[in-house]
């Protein structure tokens, strides 16, 4: 296997454009439009904020859960937004109304993440945890839910192939699942010894790779055809890792930790390290993700606020 490595190259740069100030407790989870324009962020503050990214400003703030908020995504159109979290709720919020428009009892636990299917606006997956994890089609009004069981801990992350074939679900149960989107069958359970809890999980754009966070302290990085592992990428950061996403063109990984850094890792060929911004915030970094053009970053961290880069 493979470990990820070397000495930093100076090639990349990253400056901090913004600092989005607004929940009054961590920022669990944030999302950027298709279009750029807008970011969404939530919190365990219960809140969920809609900024423009440019002007820095709340356009709308939406208060509608009674717990924690834990994820949010925009729909490929741009105009719906959904949000999850502990009070075990879903919801739909309508971006041209600036309004919420269904509120789904969404599972029997607490809602830990919500994503769209690539490239709808109707069909969306929700994962619970109590081990349990949805999709559903909303076209035409009527609600269509198809229930995939097989876990047996809480599903941390879920993530679509780009073809929106395959579906990941990542566990406490420390594996990693497969699962046929349209019949709801497992294809594979994907797990090391000695990995622990797999966090998060998140296909590389070619839908070939997938990149999982496991037991904190590594991203194992497997291929999903052929279900077995091509590269780790440990070290670097001092305390827990947190979060990793893909680049948009699939040739890098950035991870957030505890010890407040976020990394960007090359993972073409001879894999390194790219980047480490070190003190991004004055704590932990909970989440990081690319806008989907690759021009701006977001890191989102236990300070409560939300650091744009670019």
């Amino acid at each position: 296997e493979p470990k990820m490595g070397g000495k930093e190259s100076k090639e990349f740069k990253a400056e901090c454009a913004s600092v989005l100030i607004a929940h009054t407790d961590t920022v669990t989870h944030c999302a950027f439009s298709p279009n750029e324009k807008w970011i969404a962020t939530c919190g365990t503050d219960k809140k969920v904020f809609l900024w423009d990214v440019k002007k820095m400003k709340i356009i709308k703030e939406f208060a509608l859960h009674k717990g924690a908020v834990t994820c949010c995504d925009f729909s490929a159109n741009g105009e719906f937004l959904i949000t999850c979290g502990r009070d075990k709720v879903l919801a739909v919020f309508d971006l041209k109304k600036m309004e919420s428009i269904k509120r789904y009892a969404a599972h029997e636990a607490p809602v830990l993440y919500c994503v769209y299917l690539p490239g709808s606006s109707y069909e969306f997956a929700t994962a619970a945890e109590d081990g349990t994890a949805t999709v559903w089609d909303a076209q035409g009004g009527k609600v269509k839910k198809r229930h995939l069981e097989g876990h047996r801990g809480p599903i941390n992350c879920i993530s679509f192939s780009s073809d929106t074939i395959t579906m990941a679900t990542a566990s406490d149960d420390c594996t990693l699942k497969l699962w046929n989107r349209s019949t709801g069958r497992q294809i594979a359970s994907l797990k090391e010894e000695g990995d622990g809890r797999v966090h998060t999980c998140h296909f590389s754009p070619d839908g070939v790779l997938i990149a999982a966070l496991v037991g904190h302290a590594k991203v194992r990085l497997w291929n999903a055809p052929l279900q077995n592992t091509v590269m780790i990428i440990d070290g670097t950061h001092e305390g827990f890792y947190r979060w990793c996403s893909f680049s948009p063109d699939g040739k890098f990984i950035v991870t957030s930790s505890d010890d407040a850094s976020y990394a960007l890792w090359d993972i073409e060929g001879k894999a390194q390290l790219v980047h480490h911004s070190k003190d991004a915030h004055s704590s932990g970094i909970r989440f990081v993700l690319f806008s989907e053009s690759g021009k701006y970053l977001a890191t989102a961290g236990y300070d409560k606020t939300v650091h744009i880069w670019h």
